[in-house]
């Protein structure tokens, strides 16, 4: 239930109360890298980027479960947008250099939920008529579109 109020209060863009909740959130599931990255955007939302970053990083840096699998690629991808897009210099001497580059994207979805028995596709259709999809079979997009099952949430991204 707090994970539906920090949505509502993200909505109504009340980012202080939200990451309050994500705190809470934090508290009762450590064990899940969900809890850090939804803090670690809620920060970066309130333009507290060296702290979203050191959060988001945890999950970067921390051995999940196997329910988890790849959550650190989408979370990588997210760590390099906000030191590319951020205001401020940001300190990143603690993250591997190797992880850090730009990322040239126009455009960036992902997609999660935290409902069983759900199933949400997304589908991309690019300028050119193209599409991309969870069966995509074409090499063009193969690194572009990821599906990451991470137990009873899944997530989808497009680069």
């Amino acid at each position: 239930m707090l994970k539906v109020l920090a949505n509502v209060l993200m909505e109504w863009k009340e980012v202080g109360l939200v990451i309050f909740v994500y705190e809470e959130i934090l508290k009762q599931r450590e064990e899940e890298p969900q809890s850090y990255r939804d803090l670690g955007l809620a920060l970066h939302k309130q333009n507290r980027d060296q702290e979203a970053i050191e959060m988001l990083y945890k999950v970067v840096k921390k051995d999940w479960d196997n329910r988890f699998p790849e959550i650190e690629n989408i979370v990588l991808g997210e760590i390099n947008s906000i030191i590319s897009n951020s205001k401020t210099a940001l300190k990143t001497d603690f993250i591997d250099e190797n992880l850090i580059t730009s990322l040239p994207t126009d455009i960036r979805i992902v997609i999660d939920w935290d409902a069983d028995n759900v199933d949400i596709d997304l589908w991309v259709i690019d300028p050119r008529g193209e599409k991309c999809f969870y069966k995509i079979e074409t090499q063009r997009w193969a690194d572009t579109f990821r599906t990451t099952l991470l137990g009873d949430m899944d997530q989808r991204s497009f680069f």
